[in-house]
């Protein structure tokens, strides 16, 4: 490697000897004018004499741009460095002594000012009596300090201060249990109440904490402005005893009984008839939700009577009678147009709408046929009398279930037409199922995915029927559709009282629910509702036709949307 280092410097000395003959040759030869070549041969003069500079100025050279980038040129130390890289690369000449000093002289009164700050910052955050006083003892000025001294300084610092902290911490806890000796006599009432809270929820399940009632048949007698009637209340308390049971039967007895509200209403003075109707029964609505939850079809009920309401004219002029005896109403030919409107709604609603569904589900029972029913639906008594009327020879078979016992209504009424049944509870329904041709059920509404919700047991006879490859018919009104989604029976549902499920006629030492209060672990549960699946129905039947589960939003399309249902 030496030995070829040596032909290159050889090399290259002897190519540079050639290219100044060359030079001195031309410029001989045409004086005058300067050749082209001059400038070649210069270049790779200058290019030889940058690549015969050494690896460490290089180096030096790339630092110094680096450090010109970063923008640290404010600093005292960089002007010397600086100055010194120019020298070496200007005349390749090492840093003089000069400089050197100079930078170690700038170093150490760094270090200095560094000493002489640090003091003066920790006497201004300790405002102890000890750190002043030794902070006084100190000699700032001095500038030319040993290492174990400032050591032992700092560890004198560092003490005063633990010792500051632990006072601190003393003096905190002797003031918490002084505060706390206080509160003690005010907070002691507040905790004689909270028994009381926990006696109302103590027998409440959690996942249905939301659907229980707190004022369970009791509600309030003045809703906002208005003063409930009292044809309204004896309704609520029908509702909230259970005396008035089914969808239908709820809705027209809210029906017949709101045109008793409306003829004794009385507008207030200087103010509109239909606003105010609208309001108070907004007020009959949330008292009857206090009662026992609405129907569905209770619901669309009233937003139907709401929405006509506002549709009421305002050009109708009263013309007062003279003749009659009684008190002139200034409003009658308003309400006499509300009575009117819900005469028709009961007829094709709830009348018309029974005949179509009992007429076309006559076309599915045959000869033969072994029917199952579940619950007290009054339609599916009425399709039964209308198949015994037209002479069908068919058997009905009916599954009760406690606590409502709706099974043994039904039979009961069946019987009196003299229509062939049996009755079994719901427990047996699947030794019964290989017997049976239809499942025939009623329905409380029918939601918008399809699901099915009826009284608590129809999903499991559906599920028991499906298995059995036995088709179920589910018969529901138009107006019981909901917009409504839902596919658990958690959500939304009505829970029933807890007392219903204490079986009654038993001794008082062989029934153990009895005394459910006084037991802690024990907590009864009612629910009225479940929800069936629309994989488990064969058909819904309508009074627009028989249609499956999930054409349900077809329903709601043919529906006028602004009556809401």
């Amino acid at each position: 490697k030496v030995e070829q280092k040596k032909k290159r410097k050889r090399y290259r000395k002897n190519k540079g000897k050639s290219t100044s003959q060359e030079v001195t040759l031309l410029k001989d030869s045409s004086p005058e004018k300067p050749a082209p070549v001059k400038v070649e041969s210069i270049e790779p003069v200058e290019q030889k004499m940058e690549k015969e500079k050494t690896r460490e100025e290089i180096l030096q050279e790339r630092k110094n741009k680096k450090l010109e980038k970063k923008g640290k040129a404010g600093k005292a130390e960089k002007p010397v460095m600086a100055v010194a890289e120019k020298e070496k690369i200007e005349g390749d000449v090492k840093p003089s002594k000069e400089s050197v000093m100079a930078q170690r002289e700038a170093k150490k009164l760094a270090k200095k000012s560094e000493r002489a700050e640090k003091p003066e910052v920790i006497q201004k955050c300790n405002t102890d009596t000890e750190l002043v006083g030794k902070m006084e003892n100190l000699n700032i000025g001095e500038t030319q300090k040993s290492k174990a001294t400032t050591k032992a300084e700092r560890r004198a610092i560092q003490e005063a201060q633990r010792a500051a902290k632990e006072q601190k911490l003393k003096e905190k806890p002797e003031s918490k249990s002084q505060l706390v000796k206080k509160e003690v006599p005010k907070v002691s009432p507040v905790v004689r109440k909270s028994p009381r809270i926990e006696a109302s929820q103590k027998h409440r399940v959690k996942l249905f904490s939301h659907l229980y009632l707190d004022h369970f048949m009791h509600p309030p007698k003045v809703s906002g402005d208005f003063e409930i009637h009292e044809a309204i209340r004896t309704l609520g308390a029908q509702y909230a005893k259970m005396e008035i049971t089914g969808a239908n039967a709820r809705c027209f007895a809210l029906l017949t009984i709101m045109k008793v509200v409306i003829k004794r209403f009385k507008t207030p003075p200087e103010k509109e008839f239909s606003r105010c109707l609208e309001s108070y029964v907004c007020s009959i609505i949330a008292y009857l939700e206090q009662c026992r939850p609405m129907a569905v079809s209770m619901s669309n009920a009233m937003k139907f009577l709401k929405w006509q309401i506002t549709q009421l004219p305002t050009d109708i002029v009263h013309v007062p009678d003279p003749d009659s005896e009684e008190e002139d109403d200034p409003h009658i030919e308003l309400k006499m147009i509300l009575f009117v409107i819900i005469d028709t709604y009961i007829k094709d609603q709830l009348d018309k709408a029974d005949l179509a569904i009992t007429w076309a589900v006559q076309e599915k029972i045959a000869d033969g046929d072994v029917i199952l029913t579940f619950g007290g639906s009054s339609l599916v008594k009425q399709i039964f009398k209308e198949a015994h009327n037209r002479s069908k020879k068919f058997r009905v078979i009916v599954a009760d279930a406690a606590p409502l016992h709706e099974g043994r209504d039904m039979m009961r009424k069946l019987t009196d037409l003299g229509i062939d049944c049996t009755c079994v509870l719901i427990t047996a329904v699947t030794f019964i199922m290989q017997d049976v041709t239809k499942v025939l059920v009623g329905a409380n509404s029918l939601l918008a995915n399809g699901y099915v919700m009826s009284r608590a047991g129809t999903a499991q006879i559906a599920l028991v029927a499906k298995s059995h490859n036995v088709p179920v018919l589910v018969c529901c009104e138009t107006h019981k559709v909901s917009e409504r989604v839902q596919t658990d029976a958690f959500v939304y549902n009505e829970i029933g009282s807890p007392d219903d499920l204490v079986p009654r006629g038993v001794e008082l030492g062989r029934n153990s629910l009895q005394n459910w209060r006084a037991n802690p672990y024990l907590t009864p549960l009612h629910l009225y509702y479940d929800f069936t699946p629309p994989e488990l129905v064969t058909a819904v039947i309508t009074e627009i036709a028989i249609l499956p589960c999930t054409s349900v939003p077809v329903i709601l399309r043919i529906k006028p949307t602004e009556i809401g249902y």
